[in-house]
């Protein structure tokens, strides 16, 4: 049994990447079991058992970068997974004075992400107040909201 890094071989990664959408789905229909995950333990199991082996006590190097995956899942608990893991970062419209006069006084405990209503940061600011770090955050924050371009309703998204 193989162990340590495995040899990346161009061609195949390059056919494996070119192989089409229509081949795929032709061989699915065609072949039963294409596709599936776990056929191969009922077709060669001992194959299967050195294939599993070989992946977990080698370590593969991608010659190709970028990734080849699919933007459609066949199973509908895949895509929610990826949806409840993913967040979306929504800004929030603060009143630029009261942000800056918070982050620059009481910056260091993090009151002007409470008054953002962004509470995780409000945490993380809060929880290492004792070191020097959120100190210069702060000034900075507060300074470079004092200099945001507004409109008449000076309102800053943070």
């Amino acid at each position: 049994m193989k162990m340590g890094i495995r040899k990346p071989s161009v061609k195949k990664s390059l056919k494996a990447r070119t192989t089409g959408k229509a081949k795929r789905a032709v061989k699915k229909a065609v072949v039963p079991g294409y596709g599936k995950k776990g056929t191969g333990w009922v077709k060669d199991p001992k194959k299967a058992a050195y294939n599993k082996l070989y992946s977990k006590t080698t370590v593969g190097v991608n010659p190709l970068p970028g990734s080849s995956k699919s933007n459609s899942f066949s199973n509908s608990s895949a895509s929610y997974s990826d949806s409840a893991i993913a967040t979306h970062y929504v800004p929030i419209l603060v009143n630029k004075f009261v942000f800056a006069f918070l982050a620059i006084f009481l910056g260091v405990f993090g009151a002007q992400w409470v008054y953002a209503k962004q509470y995780r940061r409000a945490l993380l600011y809060f929880l290492f107040c004792w070191t020097i770090i959120p100190i210069f955050m702060s000034i900075y924050q507060g300074f470079r909201a004092l200099i945001a371009r507004t409109d008449n309703s000076y309102k800053i998204y943070v």
